[in-house]
Formats: structure tokens, sequence, C-alpha cells
């Protein structure tokens, strides 16, 4: 009899195993991924995005990718990040069918929305919610799909909102092999330094043009310190750009730095404050924000090819 009843207690168990098994097999059935159509990269010339109340729009013109109305120049490097998401989105799991999409930063308050453009046709519309307990993956949700999805990276910085976040940081455009001239303005005083042909020696250099820099009183500069503080100039990124078009008190600049190749590109760089200093560029059209350090130390390489000892810098105001 106690055999009879552990026979049936077994039968059960195997009975239970057997219907937990198939359910979750069902389950797995349930939540297999979608297939995503892939788009070429070509095809994307527009991309939309929507959230805290704003829109931002960048369009591929001529090669390039401008935001806005006033044609920002976009960082290459993120729109290629843009890109490489919205061709084909990487699934990794579904996380809810429930619809409840304020958990997941998916309600209309929360979420970013993210258009793909061809011309003016929409080619793929994704809702990017709050980043995902997994590292790098944020809960997404597809167009004319109610499941939430766990996607690859931190979408919400891809993404963003903030036109600074997207916006190109270069101050000044220039090719440094093309440069012949370089002007420094400081304390009421310019120094122009001038790039200039040498004469080749010796019959087996006849063939070959070599330059050296000198100022205007014909003291000649090191080439490798004048080509150091190029190269700074050249890779200066501003921390912010300034959109208030109020207008200020005049302020007379600390530096002018002045780089002429076919044309004249300028950088005016105003009185430090609070360890950064405001500046304005020709090739750029907005105000904007440097980092101190990176303007001081191009100051202090054009002290040591004067041979002067670098200076402490301009009084705060």
């Amino acid at each position: 009899m106690k055999l009879k009843k552990e026979y049936v207690i077994l039968f059960i168990i195997i009975a239970v195993l057997v219907l937990y098994i198939a359910l979750r097999k069902g389950n797995m059935i349930q939540y297999k991924l979608p297939e995503v159509a892939e788009l070429a990269p070509a095809d994307i010339s527009g991309i939309v995005i929507q959230g805290d109340s704003k829109e931002i729009v960048l369009k591929k013109e001529k090669g390039k990718w401008l935001i806005g109305p006033e044609k920002y120049s976009a960082d290459s490097y993120k729109v290629e990040k843009m890109i490489n998401f919205l061709k084909k989105p990487v699934l990794m799991t579904v996380v809810s069918e429930s619809k409840d999409y304020m958990r997941y930063g998916l309600d209309d308050k929360d979420r970013i929305t993210v258009k793909a453009l061809s011309g003016d046709s929409p080619k793929r519309l994704v809702e990017i919610g709050y980043q995902a307990d997994v590292q790098n993956c944020t809960f997404i949700k597809l167009e004319n799909d109610y499941r939430v999805y766990q996607a690859k990276e931190d979408l919400r910085e891809v993404f963003s909102t903030d036109i600074d976040n997207i916006r190109d940081k270069s101050v000044l455009s220039f090719n440094i092999d093309r440069i012949y001239s370089v002007d420094l303005s400081r304390d009421g005083k310019e120094t122009v330094f001038t790039k200039k042909e040498v004469p080749s020696k010796g019959k087996e250099n006849k063939d070959k043009t070599t330059y050296q820099w000198e100022t205007g009183d014909g003291k000649v500069i090191d080439v490798t310190l004048m080509n150091a503080a190029l190269d700074d100039i050249l890779k200066i990124k501003c921390s912010k750009y300034f959109y208030d078009t109020k207008k200020e008190e005049p302020v007379s600049p600390a530096y002018v730095i002045k780089v002429k190749d076919e044309n004249e590109h300028v950088l005016t760089v105003f009185p430090k404050k609070d360890d950064a200093y405001r500046a304005e560029s020709s090739d750029n059209p907005t105000p904007f924000s440097l980092y101190a350090w990176r303007i001081d130390n191009i100051i202090k390489k054009f002290d040591e090819m004067l041979g002067k000892e670098a200076k402490k810098g301009p009084k705060k105001d």
C-alpha cells in the first residue's frame, strides 16, 4: 500500500515537471525576437530626435550632417553611432508584454522618439526608454510593436536631446601644411610668424623644398614647436556653446590668434573667468567656452618659441 502511494506521488511529480517544461517551451516561442529588416546606411538622409519637449532635426547635405535650420555641423562620430543603431537595432531580449511603459521610461513624458528618414519618408521609428540594469543596454519599443525590448548601448546618450552633445565642437578647421602665417596678438602687441622657403644646399637636395618659420624681425623659430602649437590649435574642442544672443559689455580680447592659408582663420579669446575662456571663431558661428589649460598650453608654446618665460596669463575681471 505504501509502495503504491509512492508511485502516485512520483507520477504527480513527473506530470508537474512535464507541464512546467511544456509551458516554458511555450513561453520561449512566445518571446522569440522579431526579425528586424536592415536599412542601407546610404538610404538614411535624415534623423529626427524628439523628447524633453524638444525636437532636433539632422539632415545630410552634400555629404555633411547638419543640425536644424541654423545648419550647425554635427559630430560625425556621434552621427555614425546613430546610423549604426538605426540601420538594424540589435535586440537582446523581450522585457515586457504588459504595456506598463512608465516603468521603462517609454511613456509620453519620458521617452525619446527617433525617426530615420530617407528624404522626407520615414524608414524606421524607435522609442527609447530608460537605461537598463544591464550595462550599456536600454529599454526600447519598435514601431507597431507593443512589446518592450532590451537593446545594446546607452541609447539616451547616443540620441541626446541636448544639441550641444550632438554638435561638432571643433573650433578652427585648416590644413597645417598649407599654413604660411600665424599672428598672435596680446597686451596690445602683435607678433607675426611667417613660413619661408629655405634655399636647398648640395646637389642631392636641389629638387627638395625646405621651410623655416621666422618672426618679423628675422628670428628663426623652432619648427617643432610651431607645428606642435598649430596642432594644438587645430585640435581645440570647445566645452560648451553660448546661445544667449543678449549683448554683453564690450571686453578687450586677452588673445587673438590668426592662422592663414588661402583663408584667414581667427580665434578670439576673452579674459579668463572661473578657469575657462569665452571665445569666438571665424570658423564657427556660435560663441563658446574653452578649458583654460588648452589656451594656456598654446600660449606657453609661443613663449617658448620667443624665448620668453611663461606668463601667468591675463588677470581675471
